[in-house]
């Protein structure tokens, strides 16, 4: 059996902010193994979705619940890294910045490093029509953050994604990397607030999750 063969099927297209004027697109695909015969050559292996795709069983679930319309806003933070060097933008070469407090929410040379590109990101998501409702820089230098929502059901999950695909192809312009990695910086702990968070979270899922009522 070959294994370079996937199927690809739209999910989700949105109006490509790189290829104006024009009715260019961006395609959001789900990714499926083709069906196929068994080791035995006769036993049929029905499509199922490679193992990378979540969002199968994601939507399968928003499916579930649509008449409830429920909705979900989406916080993502991220650091913007040199793309040769790897190091985020405005610390010293092989040196670390002051320490935190000019940063959070700032305006300034020096405190807000990399504007022009959370800029030219959120414009991007404007024009692709992704329902971003806020960016603010945070307490270390070059890490900023955005929010995307509310949106409904899957919708959440495909504009986030878009979103920071957007992210690195405007970082392609700039010559940055926007980094998801809560530690892009080895040894220094950032201020990721779904880390601190996360604990919150887990708990009252896992008592849905075993059929608890609150």
């Amino acid at each position: 059996m070959r294994t370079d063969m996937l199927l690809c099927f739209c999910s989700a297209m949105y109006p490509d902010p790189f290829r104006v004027p024009g009715d260019n697109i961006l395609v959001m695909c789900d990714c499926y193994e083709p069906p196929r015969l068994g080791e035995d050559g006769e036993t049929k292996v029905p499509m199922k979705p490679i193992p990378t795709n979540t969002r199968h069983d994601c939507n399968a679930a928003m499916e579930k619940v649509k008449d409830q319309e429920p909705w979900f806003g989406i916080e993502q933070e991220y650091t913007l890294l040199n793309a040769a060097t790897k190091w985020p933008l405005g610390w010293p070469e092989c040196g670390f910045p002051g320490p935190q407090g000019p940063y959070y929410c700032s305006a300034g040379a020096g405190a807000a490093i990399g504007r022009e590109v959370i800029e030219a990101h959120y414009k991007a998501c404007l024009y692709a029509g992704i329902q971003i409702s806020g960016v603010n820089a945070e307490v270390m230098p070059a890490q900023w953050e955005y929010q995307v929502g509310p949106c409904t059901g899957i919708e959440s999950g495909d504009q986030m994604w878009m979103s920071r695909y957007l992210l690195l192809r405007v970082g392609e312009l700039f010559n940055v990397v926007g980094s998801f990695d809560p530690k892009p910086v080895p040894g220094v702990s950032l201020s990721y607030s779904d880390v601190g968070i996360l604990p919150c979270i887990e708990r009252p899922h896992s008592a849905l999750h075993s059929g608890a009522h609150c």
